[in-house]
């Protein structure tokens, strides 16, 4: 196996929310293609002790090339309690990849930790929030790492959202893909939108209109309208993609123009009928987490995700009434 990182990584941060994004991406980046349900063990919490975490780190990967073992809130334990990992240090097991969480209000790592750290050549990461002339830079590799396209004025208005409170980027980030898709997907600050796929007849912007060419009671006009009024946004049409259309798809909105502007994304799908929404429930549901809801009624999906004020219960209440 080939690896592209040190064996042992340590994390340490003052703000839990970018400490808990940098694990993610170095878990992530560990794991490449392998099955997390497989290849990962992370310990948390006042519950495990030393030895439970180097017995993982020493156990041989099963059904897999690889393991990685996270164990958190190291700051708890005293020198003492961390001898078993200084000695782990000394030879660590080349198929594993052990990260190493150091909390806020740990204060300094014991010398033994930090001499065997050096030793192992371990990844030092740095999770505090980033200030004066780092932060724009910090915040620029953060939108760009998110695969999200960003044009200038939508950058800008995001910087501004943030300010000095840069912990919150990473959540408004993880928002704008869970409602709109990481892949590319174009954000803007000024109204500009992007169009992909094909329109759909009665697919337009117009808060007006009428239903689907399959005579559905909902219409995509008074959806759009009443989705509008509950989140306080402008939704745009967005063009089908011929296979979406193929699977059920009539009609697609959303604020991807003004999404850092609103502080909240919305995307509204009107299907054919309530099978394929309830299938695409199915399909998505696993994505719409923590930040994101799917709201499903009859034939009207919407995925909702708030950096800011949530309206995400006038949303659902909008929805129900359709």
């Amino acid at each position: 196996m080939s690896r592209s990182r040190a064996l042992v990584a340590l994390v340490r941060g003052d703000e839990p929310s970018l400490l808990r994004d940098a694990v993610r991406r170095l878990v992530d980046e560990a794991l490449g293609d392998a099955d997390r349900t497989l290849a990962v063990d992370e310990f948390a919490g006042d519950d495990y002790e030393v030895a439970a975490v180097i017995d993982a780190a020493q156990t041989p990967p099963f059904l897999t090339t690889h393991r990685v073992v996270v164990a958190r809130d190291l700051q708890r334990f005293n020198a003492d309690d961390l001898s078993p990992l200084v000695r782990y240090l000394a030879e660590p097991l080349d198929s594993t990849t052990l990260v190493l969480v150091w909390a806020a209000g740990g204060g300094r790592l014991p010398k033994a930790l930090t001499d065997a750290l050096k030793r192992t050549g371990a990844e030092t990461v740095n999770a505090s929030a980033p200030a004066g002339r780092a932060r724009q830079q910090w915040i620029e590799d953060e939108i760009n790492a998110s695969g999200l396209r960003f044009d200038p004025a939508a950058r800008r208005l995001l910087a501004d959202q943030v300010g000095d409170d840069v912990a919150r980027l990473p959540g408004i980030l993880a928002a704008l893909a869970a409602a709109f898709g990481s892949a590319g997907s174009a954000v803007g600050g000024n109204g500009a939108g992007s169009s992909r796929g094909r329109p759909h007849p009665g697919g337009s912007g117009g808060s007006g209109g009428s239903g689907g060419s399959d005579g559905s009671e909902v219409s995509a006009g008074a959806a759009k309208a009443q989705i509008e009024r509950a989140a306080r946004v402008r939704l745009v049409s967005e063009r089908v993609p011929e296979e979406a259309a193929d699977q059920g798809l009539r009609a697609s909105y959303t604020n991807a123009a003004t999404v850092a502007k609103d502080r909240q994304a919305v995307a509204l799908f009107l299907l054919d009928d309530a099978d394929a929404a309830e299938k695409v429930k199915e399909l998505v549901g696993g994505s719409a987490t923590g930040r994101s809801r799917l709201i499903v009624h009859d034939e009207v999906l919407v995925v909702y995700a708030a950096a800011g004020r949530d309206r995400g219960d006038q949303v659902e209440k909008a929805v129900k009434a359709l």
